[in-house]
């Protein structure tokens, strides 16, 4: 047993420091010292915000005490037994879906080495690009289609570097915050639209020449906001769930839906093959892979994204302060490399 300080939501609102026991590595598990992980601004701090309705799948997932976090780059200190263990070895740099903490056991099906020359700060936003790359390849944006995206926190910069890489021509991005706006342009947005300044729907028309929107992402989880995308797309249009709506939606499916003849595409992490095959290789591994050369290759930048680095001891500040206004927060990293 090795004991680990790790970051725990006691109960809504409240992050913790705890120290626990981790235990071995079992069959296909590697035991990792962490070096850098990041914070899910939506997913991690729905749970830690609290207050969802009963029954909701946030009521499901958040049971307090929990774990969080599950974006993790360390350093591999012990391997399981297995075949997918074995293709790891003690010094080995990784990266996995395991949680904050200065020790964690994670699944080798789910660890990848990090290739040379990509950073750990980089490497790092490895699940975030899996969940885009996710959303991207269901959306089957094509050359020339006008792609609207609602929301512009990490998930939404990230998914506009895709889809712009996709052919999303014009790309589009929606938010309230000006902050994250300004980061959208500086990313290749074509066009950028506060819904408090400006009516969303005919700016969208006439950026579009009156055609409306091939494609819309709904980035932001905020159940409201559906409706309000449908509306933005063209016939036969199609609209990607990116975001985890927590709450039921209520909306007319004859005229936003069926007489449109609209696709409503569910986009969360867990749609794909958990196989590659001829007829789909994208899986979560294939993804990464993806990722990780278009950082090579200088395609995609995440490094500009990074916009608070805490210490490992101010994890709850670090939440604290996202709680307070994430709005001016994209990136944030915890670091465990001092202990």
């Amino acid at each position: 047993m090795i004991k680990s300080r790790n970051v725990i939501f006691a109960e809504a609102q409240r992050a913790i420091l705890q120290e626990q026991e981790v235990a071995a590595p079992g069959p296909d598990q590697v035991l990792v010292r962490s070096r850098v992980t990041l914070i899910s601004t939506g997913t991690e701090l729905a749970i830690f915000r609290g207050g969802y309705a009963p029954g909701s799948v946030w009521d499901r997932m958040g049971r307090y005490p929990c774990p969080t976090g599950y974006s993790n780059v360390g350093e591999v200190i012990a391997v399981g037994a297995g075949e997918d263990a074995a293709r790891f070895k003690p010094g080995d740099v990784v990266f996995s879906w395991g949680n904050h903490g200065q020790y964690v056991l994670a699944s080798a099906k789910k660890m990848s080495h990090i290739p040379e020359g990509i950073s750990e700060e980089e490497a790092v936003f490895g699940t975030i690009a899996q969940i885009t790359l996710g959303g991207i390849y269901l959306s089957e944006i094509a050359l020339g289609e006008a792609v609207v995206l609602i929301g512009a926190g990490l998930l939404g910069q990230m998914t506009l570097q895709f889809a712009r890489w996709s052919g999303a021509i014009p790309a589009i991005v929606v938010d309230l915050s000006p902050e994250r706006l300004t980061y959208a342009a500086k990313r290749g947005a074509d066009f950028t639209i506060c819904p408090e300044q400006e009516d969303l729907g005919e700016r969208v028309r006439q950026i579009t020449k009156g055609r409306m929107a091939d494609v819309v992402f709904e980035i932001t989880g905020n159940a409201q906001v559906i409706p309000e995308a449908l509306k933005l797309l063209k016939r036969r249009g199609r609209l990607i769930l990116l975001g985890s709506p927590g709450t039921t939606v209520e909306l007319d499916f004859h005229d936003l839906v069926h007489k449109r003849g609209i696709q409503i595409i569910g986009a969360h992490n867990a749609v794909r093959p958990a196989e590659g095959c001829i007829f789909n290789q994208w899986t979560q591994e294939r993804h990464l892979e993806l990722f990780f050369d278009l950082l090579k290759s200088g395609r995609v930048q995440v490094t500009d994204l990074i916009t608070h680095t805490f210490p490992w001891t101010d994890a709850p500040h670090a939440y604290d302060m996202l709680l307070k206004d994430r709005s001016h927060a994209l990136g944030v990293l915890l670091d465990w490399r001092s202990s």
